[in-house]
């Protein structure tokens, strides 16, 4: 590999002083032979091939014209190729969990390092690439790919045109629609079951459960300043959360509402499995799984990002033209959270509990923010809900302390200055 640095040296200053056409005498032919020991040899010496050749472009890809680049994609993206792939199973999941897994977040800084020149050519491509990660069984490239997509847009979020964006989440919808764990609920056990049948099915649509957390975190990371995470007992003040930058500012309407979009159809699908006891006893008798499945992670944060990007809308001053669609959506949610928060008060499962609780302490918090109009017609809407809810014993001190607040500002709002919120 030292031989191979040197060598690279030597064409960079021999292309400077004009002795050699740098793309056909020099760099091709070293790319190309990282290529093949990349496609032909040991795990070992594929990662490091890998890592020299993204180290080389690290140092002298400033040199490289946009059709040179163009050429350089092209070989990566054999990678992720179904029929350059290992025939064997093992091999082949050795394959996708350790040289495609490595090569992604090289190829992603390689395109953030180049973006104005690579962009245009290959953005396209590489999210297809990213696609077919998610599509290959391996939790571990999945994870990587959504999270390679994630901080893609987030670093470039401000260089990305309206047809980048077009790109990007008409992409990330096609990811959700595609892992959507379908085969849990349509199971149903085969009157003969193969060896190992079972067991495959599990696999398969586990990893599709992890990839939508991912997917539903991404979309976090992409519309939200911060995460969202209510802990049990406490919960923070924005101004208490860790701040990041978002991508929110530089997406059109259009696509922040088709993005709402696939975060709902993901909680549907998953509050729809939830409620499935038959289903779920069924997966659990057949053997798919060792405990009773469940989807509480995805309907839980599906459903907080989702309202979390509602009330962000619902503030946002530049889209006061979708106020009235956000505005009720969000007492829709809110109505119906506070109606199963009453009815899971009484519930043993503490789980099922905290579904509904921290979204809608989220909800009452995001209320407290709003100003007066809009206050008074949230509560018009719900308040007499509320006020069974607050006929309970809640164990929540934080779903009491939300409601607290709420009913001083009720107090102030409509009994210190006359009128009733009903």
């Amino acid at each position: 590999m030292p031989m191979i640095q040197a060598y690279a040296l030597e064409v960079h200053q021999k292309s400077k002083d004009n002795r050699i056409s740098p793309w056909i005498d020099g760099w091709l032919p070293l790319m190309l032979t990282l290529h093949r020991i990349v496609m032909r040899c040991s795990i070992d010496l594929r990662t490091r091939a890998l890592n020299i050749t993204f180290e080389l472009l690290r140092a002298y890809g400033d040199c490289f014209t946009q059709q040179n680049w163009v050429d350089l994609f092209h070989v990566f993206f054999r990678l992720f190729d179904d029929q350059r792939l290992p025939a064997a199973f093992d091999e082949k999941k050795v394959w996708v969990e350790t040289t495609c897994t490595v090569a992604l977040f090289p190829m992603m800084e390689t395109i953030t390092q180049h973006f104005a020149i690579l962009a245009p050519p290959v953005l396209g491509s590489f999210l297809e690439r990213l696609q077919w990660c998610l599509e290959k069984g391996s939790g571990l490239l999945a994870t990587s790919a959504v999270q390679c997509l994630s901080m893609l847009v987030l670093r470039n979020c401000g260089a990305l045109q309206p047809a980048m964006w077009e790109l990007i989440v008409r992409r990330i919808i096609s990811m959700f629609e595609t892992t959507m764990p379908h085969e849990l609920m349509n199971f149903r056990p085969p009157e003969a079951t193969a060896e190992g049948a079972g067991h495959t099915l599990s696999e398969c649509a586990l990893v599709k459960c992890v990839v939508q957390l991912e997917l539903l975190h991404a979309v976090e990371d992409i519309l939200l300043p911060q995460r969202f995470d209510l802990p049990t007992n406490e919960a923070p003040s924005r101004s208490e959360c860790p701040s990041r930058g978002s991508a929110y500012e530089y997406l059109s309407t259009e696509y922040v509402t088709a993005l709402l979009q696939i975060l709902l159809k993901s909680h549907n699908f998953a509050k729809s499995f939830n409620a499935n006891l038959q289903q779920r006893q069924l997966l659990l008798k057949a053997g798919c799984l060792k405990k009773l499945p469940h989807l509480l992670k995805q309907e839980k944060l599906s459903q907080r990002v989702y309202i979390a990007v509602l009330l962000r809308i619902y503030e946002d001053h530049s889209r006061q033209d979708v106020w009235g669609s956000a505005e009720e959506q969000l007492i829709s949610i809110a109505v119906d959270a506070i109606n199963t928060c009453i009815e899971e008060q009484s519930t043993s499962n503490e789980r099922a509990r905290s579904t509904s609780t921290g979204n809608l302490i989220l909800l009452l918090r995001g209320l407290l923010r709003s100003p007066s109009e809009k206050f008074r017609t949230h509560i018009a809407r719900y308040y007499r809900p509320l006020v069974s809810l607050l006929c309970l014993e809640i164990k929540n001190s934080t779903l009491r302390c939300a409601l607290g607040e709420i009913f001083l500002r009720i107090t102030r709002e409509y009994i210190c200055t006359g009128g009733a919120p009903f």
